[in-house]
């Protein structure tokens, strides 16, 4: 008889099979996996929304300042403030939501013209809401561009109050413009002020 061989190596030539998971834990693995990734999902939902947010906000604080800047630099430049008048045939009135301003005209260098005036009117926008406005009426030679341009949008007020009880007499003019839109069930807003002297005032 042959004597049987021993391995010298330790090793088993005979290994036992690996036991596999049980339901069990197959169960608890996918339960396991399936919440790692709705946390991730809603991490991720958040972070989104959050940069939305702050873009939202950026619009309206950027949107809020443009559109309060080009009114100052208006008011300042104007000899007077106008109570009403025709802009390509429409009638503007200069009340607490708009402002007809006369200001003096300038040639190609920027200098002031003398005895020649261009006017502007700030309004918004009748068929959207949200939309502030400029339209400018020019006289002949003026170097200032005729023409109705968007100052600001994502407006939901604008207020122009008058120093005096007669706008034509008013030496200065506090105007605010708020801005607004809503994201999901929020609403984010922006104010802009500015309390501004006629500079030509006559």
């Amino acid at each position: 008889m042959y004597a049987r061989r021993q391995v010298s190596n330790g090793m088993n030539l005979f290994p036992k099979k690996t036991k596999g998971l049980s339901l069990l834990e197959t169960v608890i693995y996918i339960f396991i996996s399936v919440l790692i990734i709705i946390v991730i999902s809603e991490i991720f939902v958040n972070q989104s929304t959050l940069g939305q947010k702050r873009t939202s906000q950026s619009d309206l604080d950027i949107s809020a300042g443009a559109g309060i800047e080009t009114i100052k630099a208006a008011i300042q430049g104007a000899s007077t403030v106008v109570p009403s008048r025709s802009f390509g045939g429409t009638a503007y009135t200069s009340d607490e939501d708009t402002l007809i301003l006369e200001i003096p005209s300038i040639d190609g260098s920027g200098n002031l013209v003398l005895g020649s005036y261009d006017y502007m009117v700030f309004f918004i926008d009748p068929s959207d809401a949200t939309l502030l406005k400029a339209t400018t009426d020019s006289a002949a030679g003026s170097a200032r561009p005729e023409n109705t341009r968007i100052i600001s949008s994502f407006v939901s007020s604008v207020e122009f109050r008058y120093n005096k009880a007669s706008v034509a007499a008013s030496t200065a003019i506090d105007a605010t413009v708020t801005t607004a839109k809503t994201l999901g069930t929020g609403t984010f807003s922006a104010k802009s002020h500015a309390k501004v002297n006629l500079r030509n005032k006559q």
